[in-house]
């Protein structure tokens, strides 16, 4: 029997993703950041594989490589009952009630409100909450992301709601299927066939939704009670009418004057300042 030598050329490597930051006040303003070659692109098919990311805030422009699963214990995260790591790694433990709206994050030209969900054991004097759904104030639009009511929690059921300026939104099962919409530049992907989503507003704000993590609270240790809760109530999952809430998409599009700030890093680090240190 005679054979034919077959040769099996290796497929032609990717080059690597290019990235652009398009906000003007950006550092690194249309710069071309190119991937490292450890994660070559933002959108792998292996859910498990680490993405390309750049901080268009930081001076430093280079790109890296971040896990796609959310991390409770990184800055801007919220978990658990819940609580939330701030800048600068400090913790906030945030009980909030059961079935009221509260605003997380408040700016000029963005507002992040959440909507709790709990229950009160018997013989506490307060709810145990969890975070039910996120509401999205950017520019005039408004976006929500819901967890559906269950019983008994299911992976392999898609708990998951949109919807955008009153309108649900459908968006397909599977890893990397996506939904965007030009006008408002909001992009929904799902990160995998179902319950875990990013959603991404360019230069306003990336969130992750995971439902799986690690619990590194101790239970039964004290800490300081600052209240408080007044200023951060608003009455809706997608209103902007706390006492706190500085959301005004009117002063973003007709500025009365225009001032650029320096940037600012409250990491905690003292060689990690972009120009101005915090420290407690």
């Amino acid at each position: 029997m005679s054979c034919n030598l077959v040769q099996i050329q290796a497929a032609p490597k990717k080059k690597p993703d290019t990235k652009l930051c398009f906000a003007k006040s950006s550092p690194c303003s249309k710069k071309k950041i190119t991937c490292p070659e450890q994660c070559p692109t933002a959108n792998p098919t292996d859910p498990k594989a680490k993405v390309c990311y750049v901080n268009c805030i930081s001076p430093i422009c280079q790109a890296e490589c971040k896990n796609r699963k959310p991390n409770c214990n990184g800055p801007g995260s919220a978990c658990l009952d819940p609580r939330f790591i701030g800048g600068d790694g400090v913790v906030f433990y945030f009980h909030g009630m059961r079935n009221e709206h509260f605003t997380l994050v408040s700016d000029l030209n963005l507002q992040i409100n959440a909507r709790f969900i709990g229950l009160r054991p018997a013989g506490r004097t307060r709810d145990y909450t969890w975070i039910q759904a996120l509401g999205l104030l950017f520019h005039s639009n408004t976006f929500s992301l819901e967890a559906t009511p269950a019983s008994t929690w299911d992976d392999q059921v898609d708990h998951l709601r949109f919807s955008l300026n009153g309108e649900n939104l459908v968006i397909p099962y599977g890893h990397l299927s996506f939904w965007e919409c030009p006008n408002t530049r909001i992009r929904v992907q799902r990160t995998s066939s179902k319950n875990s989503v990013t959603v991404n507003i360019p230069e306003l704000a990336e969130i992750l939704v995971n439902p799986d993590f690690e619990n590194p609270a101790k239970p039964g240790v004290a800490m300081p009670v600052v209240g408080g809760e007044d200023k951060y109530k608003t009455t809706s999952l997608l209103s902007a009418d706390c006492n706190s809430c500085i959301f005004s998409p009117v002063e973003v599009f007709e500025p009365k004057e225009s001032v650029e700030m320096e940037y600012l890093d409250c990491s905690g680090a003292s060689g990690s300042g972009n120009g101005i240190v915090c420290r407690k």
